[in-house]
């Protein structure tokens, strides 16, 4: 059933890639009526791959352009800009996620569009903040990621630092930035005024810092690289079974470590750390303990036994898993399209889902 809290929204979306895509899907997916504004050469990420649906048509581009219709329009010609204007005069909301000064070049900034729309709502989308030294240097997710310090926080104990496997810089910003878009609709109707929204990949990352900043300061010496283990909690990482698949563990408090060592036996190396805080002070001690416990058997054994205790913990799951896993199929996650499926935006209203299934645009360089 489609639940359309945003019908009669009208959203122009300038962007390409992914961030800005990505905002407008999700206005989309709540109903509003989303245009996506193309050039003569098409979004980047239609080329991205393989794979691909067809010559103009990537799994990547797929993924994040549905629920809209498409149109191709040359900004720097002054016939396409027109028909650009005549568009933003209906306009609720405009997206643009252009490098720093190129939407003044283009003649449609905020100053010129709101001009022409004086309620509109218009939401720029940016690697660095524009008050900033960096705001005209070009980004992309691993950037962010880097420049965040996320990267000096996800990777093995080793030393080996990665990236997070998917855009969460990207998928931060769009997310921050739809935020913003409804906060400014609701101000909108108090005001009867638009505004001008601005997020960036890299503050967007800063704010998922969280805990990790405060640790940062406070502790000595600093925790860096941890793999799949947590600063302040143990257990909480990942382990292999005997059967070489993982599971995860996260015992979160003292009360919950009681029942997790009656499932393991109580053994005696483990119930001296009775409190949180000495399970961190000992933790190469308290994972190896259970580590060597926990091969003893398989996953399935394990997980029967943590199902029936009440202990959190979870089987590390690959993609075919995932789109085959019982809260995917009971919560209709998947939309299912002729070429492929993709996950829904997980919002319920009022225990009904959201299931607007409109495929992405053909391109047409027309």
């Amino acid at each position: 059933m489609r639940y359309d809290i945003l019908k009669g929204i009208r959203v122009l979306d300038l962007s390409r890639i992914f961030t800005g895509p990505f905002a407008s899907q999700l206005l989309g997916d709540l109903g509003a009526n989303i245009t996506k504004v193309e050039p003569p050469f098409g979004d980047d990420t239609r080329f991205w791959g393989p794979p691909f649906m067809d010559e103009n048509l990537s799994g990547y581009f797929y993924s994040l352009n549905r629920n809209k219709s498409g149109i191709t329009l040359n900004l720097k010609d002054s016939g396409d800009l027109d028909r650009l204007y005549e568009l933003v005069k209906k306009a609720d909301i405009v997206i643009e996620n252009f490098k720093h000064g190129v939407p003044q070049q283009l003649k449609i900034s905020y100053e010129i569009l709101s001009k022409i729309n004086p309620t509109l709502i218009y939401l720029s989308i940016n690697g660095f903040h524009s008050s900033g030294k960096f705001k005209e240097r070009p980004s992309y997710d691993i950037i962010a990621q880097a420049e965040a310090g996320i990267m000096s926080l996800t990777g093995t104990e080793t030393g080996e630092i990665v990236k997070v496997g998917v855009p969460i810089a990207d998928i931060s910003a769009g997310m921050y930035g739809v935020i913003g878009i409804l906060t400014a609709l609701h101000h909108r109707d108090m005001t009867g005024k638009g505004t001008y929204l601005e997020t960036d990949l890299f503050s967007s990352l800063t704010s998922w810092l969280t805990y990790q900043a405060v640790n940062n300061q406070l502790l000595e010496p600093r925790h860096t690289l941890m793999g799949t283990s947590h600063p302040n909690i143990v257990p909480y990482r990942a382990y292999n079974c005997k059967d070489d698949r993982k599971i995860v563990l996260a015992v979160g408090n003292d009360k919950t470590w009681v029942n997790f060592l009656k499932v393991l036996n109580n053994p005696k190396t483990l119930q001296k750390y009775s409190t949180n805080e000495s399970r961190v002070q000992f933790r190469l001690i308290v994972d190896s303990e259970i580590q060597k416990i926990l091969l003893t058997n398989d996953l399935d054994h394990w997980e029967l036994k943590f199902t029936t205790a009440g202990i959190p913990y979870g089987k590390v799951s690959n993609l075919d898993d995932v789109m085959n896993h019982e809260d995917v199929k009971s919560n209709n996650l998947l939309i299912e399209f002729e070429d492929a499926q993709v996950f829904r935006t997980p919002i319920n209203f009022r225990g009904q889902t959201l299931l607007r299934s409109e495929e992405p645009p053909k391109f047409n360089d027309g």
